[in-house]
């Protein structure tokens, strides 16, 4: 998310943030996210939606071919190699089936400098 926040803050974009929420016991703490985005990026507008949904290709997918996406941003996991034989990529179906430009970001992507 950090990359993000700079690239918005350097060109003056707003940023919408969207989390699918697939189980209840979902990690993803909202707090984490704000404080973030409060403390290293105070100048960018963003919105956050927390959106849950049973279907979480259907969900991706009903999003990167919105209209109103100037740019699709999303961030992948790192998995280990018995993971990556089981696991559907959403990164790889995004790009499959996009309409809106579309960055994938990695774990090693806060290292590069924008």
């Amino acid at each position: 998310m950090l990359y993000t926040g700079k690239i918005c803050a350097k060109i003056g974009s707003d940023l919408r943030i969207v989390h699918y929420r697939t189980k209840s016991k979902d990690e993803y703490d909202v707090s984490d996210t704000i404080k973030i985005m409060d403390e290293y990026f105070p100048e960018v507008k963003y919105h956050l939606e927390i959106i849950d949904t049973e279907d979480l290709f259907k969900g991706v997918k009903s999003l990167i071919n919105e209209d109103t996406n100037h740019l699709v941003v999303i961030s992948t996991k790192h998995r280990n190699i018995f993971q990556n034989i089981f696991h559907k990529s959403i990164s790889e179906f995004a790009a499959i089936h996009s309409t809106s430009p579309l960055l994938i970001l990695t774990d090693k992507t806060s290292e590069v400098s924008v």
